[in-house]
């Protein structure tokens, strides 16, 4: 890592450009995220019944 004087951070400077030609992409763990946590799938269904409940309030009024 070297010393970055503008925001005196320390920042990993890359070096191994081959490696990245072989594989440009972004690394695996950057877009396969376990979701051991579930509010995901919480927060649809909540909002799902909300939309749900609110068309039929506003078909019916």
């Amino acid at each position: 890592m070297e010393d970055n004087r503008t925001n005196s951070s320390k920042t990993a400077i890359e070096d191994n450009y081959q490696k990245n030609k072989n594989n440009p992409g972004p690394p695996p763990e950057a877009f396969k995220e376990e979701d051991d946590k579930g509010s995901g799938k919480f927060i649809f269904w909540v909002l799902l019944a909300i939309i749900v409940i609110l068309t039929i309030a506003w078909i019916i009024f």
